[in-house]
């Protein structure tokens, strides 16, 4: 489904444990979403199907071609009701906006008025500040005389999640580093919500720094790691190194950028090799 700009988004169903208020509040959050995210005029929203399983919201993107993804879990923890909430791209995995709202068991009607109205507002700004632009149009050489083969033009940097499932992304989940500053915490405005109390609300920012990929701690109360070392100063990452946040663990991997190839240049090669021969 898509809009009349192209932008169009999934939202998933919500997974719910620990109780079973947090089940109905769960049932009914996506349905409550749907509705504040439709008022959007310029995005097209798609409701993703219920599943007996968890979902991997970028993978259920990618099974559906859909750029973006909303995805949430509620979760009871005695006589409260915590609502996880976050904006994924599906390209690149990387988190755009997470938030987590909580309250008391006799409060859930609060929450289904104000996640939605935050999912709402979040998409606006986010999704209308990250949607492709579309390239001007220019003149080529004809391909006959010249056709070139370009892998991405910047190194792919990612943390993966290896421990730590309660974050609501599957082990394996991939996270995008890019030019942008990534801060890592417990709540809102971190770009990546990590909801344990282990986790301050602001508990580190990764950021790409003369092409290497630098962790700074934001003074956490229980520290960053890497490699079983808490931080003490901003520390850049070697590939394979682990990154620890709480209970929490992302392994760091590099993928070097792959070089223009001029395709023409190629086949002529080739060929000669095989006139020689």
């Amino acid at each position: 489904m898509t809009s009349p700009t192209g932008t169009s988004l999934l939202v998933l169903p919500f997974a719910g444990g620990g109780g079973e208020a947090a089940s109905r509040l769960a049932h009914t959050m996506a349905d409550d979403v749907q509705p504040a995210l439709s008022r959007l005029r310029w995005l097209a929203v798609t409701r993703g199907a219920p599943s007996g399983g968890r979902l991997d919201p970028r993978r259920a993107g990618q099974d559906l071609r859909i750029p973006y993804v909303i995805h949430g879990a509620v979760q009871q923890d005695w006589n409260r009701l915590r609502v996880t909430v976050g904006l994924i791209e599906t390209a690149t995995g990387r988190l755009l906006w997470g938030d987590q709202q909580q309250v008391g068991l006799g409060e859930a009607e609060a929450l289904r008025r104000r996640v939605p109205e935050r999912v709402a507002e979040a998409v606006e700004q986010r999704l209308r500040r990250h949607a492709p632009v579309r390239p001007e149009t220019r003149h080529e050489e004809p391909a006959e005389e010249r056709t070139m083969v370009r892998s991405s033009a910047t190194s792919a940097h990612r943390l993966v999640l290896v421990e730590g499932e309660q974050s609501g992304y599957r082990v394996g989940h991939e996270m995008m580093i890019t030019t942008a500053p990534l801060t890592i915490g417990r709540m809102a405005p971190s770009d990546v919500i990590l909801p344990s109390s282990d986790v301050s609300r602001a508990h580190c920012r990764v950021a790409l720094v003369d092409g290497a990929v630098v962790v700074t701690d934001l003074n956490s109360t229980n520290g960053t790691y890497v490699d079983d070392n808490r931080l003490t100063r901003p520390t850049p990452l070697q590939p394979d190194a682990r990154l620890k946040v709480g209970p929490y663990v992302m392994r760091y991997t590099w993928q070097a950028p792959a070089e223009t190839v001029d395709v023409n240049a190629t086949m002529v090669r080739t060929a000669a090799r095989k006139t020689i021969r």
